[in-house]
């Protein structure tokens, strides 16, 4: 997947069900579907991905001087 990309994970409807009753039937149906799915995998290194390269940029920045 090209680093551009944004998995379908981040906007299927199915997740957004399973997040918001976790205990239904889809939840836990979500949750199990999760364990063997390539798709969420590639999901969750693509979300860990985003989050070290917000926190190299927030590390990168110059500190600015208070005044």
């Amino acid at each position: 997947m090209p680093k551009t990309d944004v998995p379908r994970c981040e906007d299927c409807p199915g997740r957004k069900k399973a997040e918001a009753k976790p205990r239904s039937i889809m939840g836990r149906l979500w949750k199990f579907h999760t364990k063997f799915c390539p798709g969420w995998k590639s999901y969750q290194r693509w979300l860990k991905e985003q989050a070290q390269a917000l926190s190299l940029i927030h590390i990168s920045e110059p500190t600015r001087p208070t005044t």
